[in-house]
């Protein structure tokens, strides 16, 4: 039986589904590639002419004899030895428009001598309206064919060095928002030009090949790849500032507890900057308190969370996922924010920007917003520099993303985070896990921080193994945040003892429940004493010679109520020495003590 409040939360479900679902827009991408090698697919070309300007129903020949577009050896080739003679053959896929942008690339082999007509298609409507590269000789020309009327376009005339025989790699980006579009050969740039005004709709790419008073063309193409998007107008995300004087003197996080230099907003606020802007795109517009979030009242969010900032300054991605999870709580019509991180791919952008999601991109220890993609770069918004509009404006390139999705669905995961003198990673499991020394800028000095992280996402209920790696044995703190299905988390803080440089430790997660840590290796109490002077966190060998051959005694005997008076003993013993240990060395100590309780 289905009572009425399952039903009521079960419609509330379907109704911000749909919602999220008819909200989104996505837009048309398209990826082709042929390397010709099992010959010419009547399903992927099509010719659409090939006669003799003064007979049409005459075919392009070769040798006497008819011709028409082939494949050789794996390579696409034309052959036409009479003049006044064209063919075009066209990539026989969806029609686009001029507003759309694409890369159009392939390999030409210029075949014999270089006096000889040879072309190929950027745009293709039909018979009347079409435009081309047309070679002869080292002469380029772009060619504009408008209603059968030719013309050329600004820039659109140049040189290059062919050779005969020569076979040459062609790029050719076309940016439908711009109307730029640029030619390289061998990836040197030999055209750049501007079509402010393109008249032709419903276009198709392909090659061309054509005689006219030179009566011999002889053309090879091959490895023809297009990647197609339609025109992306950049997202309309609000920008903010980490500069702002409205919050730029705020410190972030706990600066002055590990920044050496400043200890600002403006100076390390990127990513906390950044991860306003998302939210704010995302209609996610308040902290659970009602207060408006920007920078500085994220900032002061973060701060007050167990899981808001992790290690020296790090924003919590998964943290902020927690927030939009604390947000749809109480506004069950806005999806929650779904986090994943992945590297730097053009396609991984042209997705989440189709998807009208915008992304976060890191460069260096720096991180902007992505709103926009266009074939040649990134369209950004730089919290730290709002001059910044695109990538190519960043002093390096962008190399990871952080992406967060609208969703209604899991949003489970485990975080494990370490300073950057440790590493690790999750062993005998097939989760999708990632391991990375994270960095964060200073804008203003250049200071880096590094610390090191592992995650997985949406993990299975499980016992999971962590192996952990250091340089140089000691005590090694790290902290386990375990997130459950519906985003809450548990925060899980454990010394590790590296010996030989590796320590194992086991995480039972529990995805709706209480999750746990231990270390698999343990050292009896002798051992933990021998261990913690040889690392000199504890200090003087007279209370490091009693207290082991003390704590030998423990561990020898096995009586309990024996046992429990030793415990104790060597309890108020360790009080007695409290000044010959470190903080982290004597709570090591008291924690195998009561272990052994």
């Amino acid at each position: 039986m289905v009572h009425h409040t399952d039903m009521k939360f079960i419609c509330t479900f379907l109704f911000c589904f749909f919602v999220w679902i008819f909200s989104a827009h996505p837009v048309f991408a398209y990826d082709f590639f042929d390397d010709f090698n099992s010959g010419l697919n009547p399903q992927d070309w099509v010719v659409v002419r090939n006669w003799h300007w003064l007979n049409r129903n005459a075919p392009c020949t070769y040798m006497g004899l008819p011709t028409t577009w082939h494949t050789t050896a794996g390579e696409l080739e034309m052959q036409i030895s009479t003049g006044s003679c064209t063919s075009e053959l066209l990539l026989n896929k969806e029609r686009f428009q001029l507003s759309d942008s694409y890369i159009w690339e392939f390999d030409m082999t210029f075949v014999g001598s270089l006096n000889q007509d040879r072309n190929y298609l950027l745009f293709w409507k039909d018979e009347e309206n079409w435009y081309d590269l047309k070679f002869l000789g080292n002469t380029i020309f772009l060619q504009r064919v408008v209603e059968n009327h030719h013309s050329s376009l600004p820039s659109g005339s140049t040189t290059y060095p062919f050779q005969p025989d020569g076979k040459y790699h062609f790029r050719n980006e076309w940016n439908g928002t711009t109307g730029e579009l640029r030619v390289y050969i061998d990836d040197q740039l030999v055209i750049s030009t501007i079509e402010e005004n393109p008249e032709i709709t419903d276009v198709q790419v392909g090659f061309q090949a054509s005689t006219g008073a030179i009566t011999f063309s002889h053309v090879k193409f091959d490895n023809a790849h297009l990647h197609l998007t339609s025109a992306l107008a950049p997202l309309d995300i609000p920008y903010y500032s980490q500069r702002d004087p409205n919050w730029s003197d705020e410190e972030y996080d706990s600066a002055s507890d590990w920044a050496e230099h400043e200890t600002t907003i403006e100076a390390w606020g990127c990513a906390l900057t950044s991860a306003a802007m998302i939210l704010q795109y995302h209609e996610i517009d308040e902290l659970p308190d009602g207060t408006e979030i920007t920078p500085s009242s994220l900032n002061t969010w973060l701060i007050a969370q167990p899981d808001g900032y992790v290690q020296s300054g790090n924003v919590n991605w998964l943290a902020i996922t927690r927030l939009s999870a604390l947000y749809h709580e109480d506004h069950p019509t806005v999806p929650t924010l779904e986090f994943s991180r992945d590297s730097f791919s053009k396609e991984t952008v042209e997705t989440n920007i189709q998807n009208q999601d915008p992304l976060i991109g890191q460069t260096g220890g720096h991180f902007v917003v992505i709103r926009g993609t266009t074939p040649e770069h990134e369209l950004i918004h730089d919290p730290f520099d709002a001059a910044n509009e695109n990538s190519e404006d960043l002093t390096t390139p962008i190399t990871s993303l952080r992406i967060f999705t609208p969703s209604f669905t899991d949003l489970s995961g485990i975080l494990i985070t370490a300073d950057a003198t440790v590493q690790g990673s999750f062993i005998n499991t097939s989760e999708n896990q990632h391991n990375n020394v994270e960095l964060l800028q200073n804008d203003l000095s250049g200071e880096i921080t590094e610390s090191f992280s592992s995650f997985v996402l949406k993990p299975e209920e499980s016992q999971y193994s962590y192996q952990l790696q250091a340089e140089t044995d000691g005590i090694y703190e790290i902290v386990v945040y375990a997130y459950t299905s519906t985003g809450s988390v548990q925060v899980l803080k454990k010394d590790i003892v590296l010996q030989n440089g590796v320590a194992t430790i086991t995480i039972n997660y529990e995805k709706n429940g209480i999750s746990s840590v231990a270390q698999l290796e343990t050292l009896s109490l002798p051992e933990l004493f021998s261990f913690l002077y040889q690392i000199d966190e504890l200090h003087a060998s007279d209370a490091f010679d009693f207290l082991f051959r003390f704590s030998s005694l423990v561990s020898e005997e096995l009586e309990s109520e024996t046992r429990a008076r030793y415990l104790n003993a060597l309890q108020s013993y360790l009080e007695q020495f409290t000044h010959e240990f470190s903080e982290r060395g004597k709570r090591m100590v008291e924690e195998k003590i009561e272990g052994m309780r």
